[in-house]
């Protein structure tokens, strides 16, 4: 489903990428999928860390159940702790009153001071983006608070606990709204 991917024309492009996802099945696909377009000339520049986690709001590692959704198609799986009354309401009503229906998995979460160790993060980069299903905001506000700097953040609001506030924290740390794409908020760096 590439076209669902944030990161997937990036890397056919040239971009390095890092990759975090909780459900295995699907990072094996990106992986499929991506795996083509990474250094396909062999020069060492490009690279892709692929991390099968799930991003946590919190500043440890762990573990978090992974609801994972009979419909995969439908994309809908969640952290089953972080589900929010508008997902939850959102995939009733997709389903027609029906209850979600799929197994849970215990899958690890990584923290960002974590995924920065094991992918050797810089502090500026191109872009973030994140679908953190419902963890999305403190995710984005724990990067800006670890110091990094991204030159662009993609995020879903709709998902997120803090709704427009998400946008003003964003703002506060340097960022402009630069526009809506899809189901994502775009923010821009500021420079000064």
């Amino acid at each position: 489903r590439r076209h669902c991917s944030n990161s997937f024309n990036l890397a056919a492009l040239g971009w390095s990428t890092v990759l975090v996802e909780p459900n295995p099945s699907q990072l094996k696909l990106a992986q499929q999928n991506q795996g083509p377009y990474i250094d396909r000339y062999s020069e060492g520049l490009q690279t892709a860390c692929y991390v099968q986690a799930a991003m946590t709001p919190s500043d440890a590692d762990g573990t978090a159940s992974l609801f994972l959704t009979a419909d995969a198609a439908s994309m809908e799986s969640h952290l089953a702790d972080l589900q929010t009354a508008h997902q939850r309401s959102r995939a009733s009503k997709i389903r027609g009153g029906a209850a979600m229906k799929g197994d849970a998995l215990e899958v690890p979460t990584v923290s960002v001071a974590g995924l920065s160790k094991k992918c050797g993060l810089p502090s500026r980069y191109g872009l973030l983006s994140v679908d953190a299903e419902g963890a999305g905001d403190d995710v984005v506000m724990n990067f800006l608070n670890s110091g990094s700097q991204p030159e662009y953040i993609v995020f879903e609001p709709m998902h997120t606990r803090g709704g427009g506030r998400t946008r003003d924290k964003i703002e506060k740390a340097g960022y402009r709204y630069a526009g809506h794409v899809g189901w994502n908020d775009v923010m821009e760096r500021v420079r000064k």
